[in-house]
């Protein structure tokens, strides 16, 4: 395992079931899909890292899973607070889809 994934050993979710973490959507109507999922990360140490993984995932929507703590809308959230740019912008266009690297600020 590569050094910057290591923090993964220290995961709570280690060995819980895949379907907690990406469930069926949409729930049962008033409930959170995503609750077994938050009661696993309560306690985790690591949320902080798992929610810089799913920084890797913008660009191809981060639309799913249940990552450092956070439902992919709390994670739009987060990341237009923390006025995040991810590293490539991601345009579509009549031919298909293009990636153009952003430029730096």
């Amino acid at each position: 395992m590569r050094a910057e994934r290591r923090w993964r050993l220290e995961a709570v979710c280690r060995g819980e079931p895949t379907e907690i973490f990406f469930p069926k959507l949409p729930g049962p109507r008033g409930t959170d899909p995503y609750a077994a999922a938050r009661k696993v990360c309560a306690t985790c140490t690591v949320r902080e890292d798992c929610y810089r993984l799913s920084l890797d995932f913008v660009a191809a929507g981060d639309n799913y899973g249940f990552f450092g703590g956070l439902s992919p809308a709390e994670r739009r959230h987060r990341r237009a607070r923390e006025g995040f740019v991810p590293p490539f912008e991601v345009t579509r266009y009549a031919a298909g889809l293009i990636v153009r690297k952003r430029r730096s600020r």
